[in-house]
């Protein structure tokens, strides 16, 4: 059976053959609850150790908690709400065009007294450091700012940030969920305190997450966001998914090895100089440093709908955030980026991943250079 290229992983990501392989004795024999004290209990106790030793490795940090979750979504949660309930009045700074787990946690925490602000960005999506350390007031406890834009791709420059945050001693928290596999990532080095990161974006099973926090950040995060038990440091209570725990430390630790930085982007820039010859092609966030396997483009005179409608038996890719797909709004890191509700209904987002290849990409350009054409070949009809 045929089925369409895939253009989708910033959405999610296939398992890898390896990641599905360490996971498996993790269904059968090594079943064992890793709480238990029994030789079953012990074995899947021993992976779960393992995989956050891993898990650390792969972020280049030699100390600190790993708090494996349900993904970045859940992890955001905590880390949040962790440091926002830790002090009475707490002020947190975001950014306009953080992912909506970040949004939406805010929008509830400010319901609970806690003061958010909430950054604008430039119209390359990044945000001014200046602007920031405006922001900051006597009770800033805590910024959030994303490494890549799940949306765009755009770089924020976190090593600036972190100096900033740190100076001031404030915590300074990031979600790595779009840039883990696709650009460099030394969280040590990048002055992090607290990362999320997921690993279905990485191909490895939905479902698994985790939360790293350093020391720094321990001693302020303490409040539990599911209680039952005291797993995880008090933290996050219920039984580990195992197999899922596996399968994201598998991931991680085999992250580079498929279709690396220089060939994503090879692939991403096949793409963008040859749509565009076509003229009347946006690609958002050109101008700033740049994820090598997103583009996000906007076409003008073709509605996102209208080309994913021509070309979804042939192609699978994003006419928004999948985490927003419920919503008829447009997007909200467009938007904030200075698009119109009108250009950003005109704007698809293509994401490159592992499973990808060079014959793949020329392909993609034929059939969206023929749906481009004929969209707007039938509108020029209508009005002639």
């Amino acid at each position: 059976m045929f089925k369409p290229i895939y253009l989708d992983n910033n959405a999610t990501t296939p398992v890898d053959e390896a990641v599905r392989n360490e996971m498996w004795p993790y269904f059968l024999e090594d079943f064992g609850n890793p709480s238990s004290p029994h030789f079953y209990g012990l074995r899947a106790k021993a992976a779960v150790d393992a995989a956050q030793r891993k898990i650390l490795s792969a972020l280049k940090v030699d100390e600190g908690k790993v708090i494996l979750t349900s993904g970045a979504t859940e992890s955001i949660n905590l880390g949040l709400q962790g440091i926002a309930f830790s002090k009475k009045g707490a002020h947190i700074i975001t950014v306009l065009t953080e992912h909506k787990a970040v949004l939406d946690t805010c929008k509830y925490l400010e319901g609970m007294g806690t003061s958010i602000t909430l950054l604008p960005v430039d119209p390359n999506g990044l945000i001014n450091l200046d602007g920031l350390k405006n922001a900051i007031t006597d009770q800033t406890e805590l910024i959030s700012v994303m490494h890549v834009n799940n949306e765009t791709g755009v770089i924020q420059p976190i090593p600036e940030i972190a100096h900033i945050c740190h100076q001031n001693n404030i915590l300074f928290m990031s979600d790595l969920t779009a840039s883990l596999g696709k650009v460099s990532i030394n969280v040590k080095e990048m002055g992090i305190d607290l990362v999320t990161l997921s690993a279905h974006k990485i191909c490895g099973p939905k479902g698994s997450g985790a939360l790293y926090i350093n020391k720094k950040a321990q001693d302020k995060l303490n409040t539990p966001m599911i209680h039952g038990g005291g797993h995880q440091y008090g933290l996050r209570s219920g039984t580990y998914n195992v197999p899922g725990i596996v399968g994201l430390s598998k991931a991680m630790e085999i992250i580079d090895e498929i279709n690396g930085p220089a060939a994503l982007k090879e692939m991403r820039d096949m793409i963008e100089d040859s749509l565009e010859k076509l003229g009347g092609i946006r690609i958002n966030g050109r101008n700033a440093h740049r994820c090598p396997n997103v583009s996000n483009l906007t076409i003008t005179g073709v509605g996102n709908k209208e080309l994913f409608s021509i070309t979804k038996n042939q192609l699978a890719f994003s006419t928004g955030s999948a985490c927003n797909s419920a919503s008829t709004a447009p997007s909200h890191v467009l938007t904030a980026m200075g698009l119109s509700a009108e250009e950003a209904d005109s704007t698809i987002r293509l994401s490159l991943g592992r499973c990808n290849t060079k014959e793949d990409i020329k392909s993609v350009v034929e059939i969206l250079t023929s749906a481009i054409n004929r969209i707007r070949k039938y509108k020029m009809e209508i009005r002639a």
